[in-house]
């Protein structure tokens, strides 16, 4: 009898083992003083994995601007995992509020601005910009204080969803005085609804595996009650 609970166990650890692998995600914290070098240099952060479309970004400002310097920004860019790093999505967070996002095309050195808008400083749990890669689109959505949700300032922009390893990081010189950052890459809590073929194999699978689970949990302690 404890054989076979052991061996239940055991097949239960290695089908559960690719959903933990799965589940894995960034967290990258930016310190102000990067954001303080001149606008040419960029930092670069590799990624602990590649991630592939659908992933999702969040952006959480904790920065003090320098007020004593004109148009403070910060930027963040998502660059595909390719030689040249194009395509690439560039978030400008300003310091009076403003979101930009632009759009680096395949091949491309200079940037489309495809969305614009305004950003809340949460100071807080919230993100102030959250990005969403699709198989076949691209949203950014902004912090909006007032609903207490997001307003989106890109919405379903034609992209075909690439890879990405790493993102980048730049501001300008004088432009912050304190605090950090941080970008948070997640591929579990944005579903792709581009098709319903990319539903099925999204979702489908999720439920087979708690279909799954269930009947080998209550096959264990109906086992263990005899």
């Amino acid at each position: 009898m404890r054989r076979t609970v052991l061996s239940i166990t055991i097949a239960l650890i290695l089908i559960t083992a690719p959903i933990l692998t799965v589940s894995a995600k960034d967290s990258i914290s930016i310190p102000y003083n990067v954001f303080n070098k001149p606008s040419t240099e960029v930092t670069v952060y590799n990624l602990t994995q590649t991630y592939s479309a659908p992933w999702q970004a969040k952006i959480d400002l904790h920065l003090t601007f320098n007020m004593s310097t004109a148009n403070t920004q910060v930027s963040i860019i998502f660059p595909a995992n390719t030689s040249d790093g194009t395509p690439a999505i560039e978030i400008y967070l300003k310091s009076d509020g403003g979101i930009v996002v632009d759009y680096y095309a395949i091949g491309e050195t200079s940037a489309v601005t495809i969305g614009t808008g305004s950003y809340d400083n949460d100071n807080g749990p919230m993100a102030e910009a959250i990005v969403e890669m699709a198989s076949e689109y691209l949203n950014v959505k902004a912090y909006n204080a007032t609903t207490g949700g997001y307003d989106y300032i890109v919405r379903k922009f034609a992209i075909d969803g690439y890879q990405i390893s790493q993102i980048k990081a730049k501001g300008g010189e004088n432009f912050v005085t304190a605090g950090y950052l941080t970008v948070i890459i997640d591929p579990t809590t944005f579903v792709d609804l581009g098709s319903t073929t990319d539903i099925i194999i999204q979702v489908v699978p999720a439920i087979a595996m708690v279909a799954v689970l269930g009947f080998i949990v209550g096959t264990i302690k109906k086992m263990t009650k005899r």
